[in-house]
């Protein structure tokens, strides 16, 4: 997709009420290149930007993912997070020197409860 789009330039007029004044005057057009490149192996993505960045070319907008099987993808990211989140909590549990599952699970003295329409409401 090729676009132009407007360049300004400021022009500074001395007038008697103010010090100065600027004024965006129209000075041409900029040329813009999109580029859409799709791609089926991930390993490509480095090829690409190698090649584009030979060409001068650095702004990498957006790479989007498409996956066949997406239950299969959010189980795996799912199991992944799980995991993270269990090293996590074994680290602090070392630091502190306490075991999070024998500890007891204190309130500051407030609730939080969800109405049906989703909003959140602190009791």
């Amino acid at each position: 997709m090729i676009s132009f789009v407007p360049v300004y330039q400021y022009n500074v007029e001395k007038k008697t009420s103010s010090k100065k004044t600027y004024n965006e005057v129209p000075a041409g057009f900029e040329l813009k290149k999109n580029i859409h490149i799709k791609f089926t192996d991930p390993s490509q993505l480095n090829d690409f930007i190698s090649i584009l960045s030979k060409n001068e070319i650095y702004d990498l907008v957006r790479v989007d993912y498409f996956a066949d099987s997406m239950e299969n993808v959010r189980k795996e990211l799912m199991n992944k997070a799980k995991l993270a989140l269990q090293e996590k909590a074994k680290n602090l549990e070392n630091i502190l020197g306490e075991n999070f599952s024998t500890v007891g699970k204190k309130c500051d003295g407030w609730l939080q409860g969800y109405t049906t329409d989703g909003n959140v409401q602190i009791l």
